[in-house]
């Protein structure tokens, strides 16, 4: 199940997210989002209607998907805190307004590749915040600290249910390569769907369309998970004979 192409807008010539001092090369459009467009970076993001200052629920956006900003802001009260909200359109030509603090606008998508990224407070070896990103987490970096040794992400953490906005973390295993970036979202997708056919159809789609990908083997590993159960256990043997 291949999901819909991300909005594109020509982009220019961006620096490698690495450690190690590289040529420039460009980073695929797709990764890329830049003052007029944003990237949903948090799970099924609640898309709103809005007439005056009322919001009405209109659909949920999925993690990974890149909107196009209208440029349109309002501040709505939400559950009785004023919070800052932007117009968008899908690629589906959808609008409606999201919250701002929910996406990630001049950002690339990137994934961790290593098996954690640990984070810092500050862009400073001493900084540790005591925590770190899990493997395949996706997360938008600042293009202004890209190809520096501390790169500035927004990111959502699984494991403690928590937006991380304004952290940092070390320039190396991580990658913005579509082919990564795509499977980690895939994969994501895969975990938080209650559907075992549409989490199938997720783990199949990125170890079909991304075989050269970081995330192959937990593409394929996620998936043993779902055919185990559904693999009939071998017959026991017979009992021998007595004499």
């Amino acid at each position: 199940m291949r999901r819909a192409p991300l909005f594109v807008p020509l982009l220019a010539l961006l620096a490698l997210v690495s450690c190690r001092p590289a040529p420039p090369r460009v980073i695929a459009p797709e990764v890329v989002a830049d003052a007029k467009s944003a990237f949903i970076i948090v799970d099924s993001l609640p898309l709103y209607t809005l007439a005056g200052n009322a919001l009405t629920y209109r659909e949920a956006v999925p993690l990974g998907e890149k909107l196009s900003l209208s440029g349109k802001t309002a501040i709505v009260t939400q559950a009785g805190r004023n919070r800052d909200f932007h117009e968008v359109k899908r690629l589906s030509g959808t609008t409606g307004w999201v919250r701002a603090d929910q996406v990630a606008s001049h950002a690339i998508l990137s994934a961790v590749t290593a098996a954690e990224a640990q984070l810092y407070v500050r862009p400073s070896e001493g900084a540790l915040a005591g925590t770190a990103l899990p493997r395949a987490t996706l997360m938008a970096i600042d293009i202004d600290t890209a190809g520096t040794v501390f790169l500035k992400v927004t990111a959502y953490d699984v494991r403690a249910k928590m937006l991380l906005r304004d952290v940092y973390i070390k320039n190396e295993g991580v990658s913005s390569r579509f082919a990564d970036v795509e499977p980690a979202i895939l994969l994501r997708l895969a975990a938080a769907s209650s559907s075992l056919t549409q989490r199938n159809a997720f783990l199949s789609s990125g170890i079909k369309d991304y075989p050269d990908s970081a995330f192959i083997e937990d593409l394929k590993a996620a998936r043993q998970v779902i055919d185990a159960p559904l693999t009939p256990a071998p017959d026991a043997p017979a009992p021998a004979d007595t004499p």
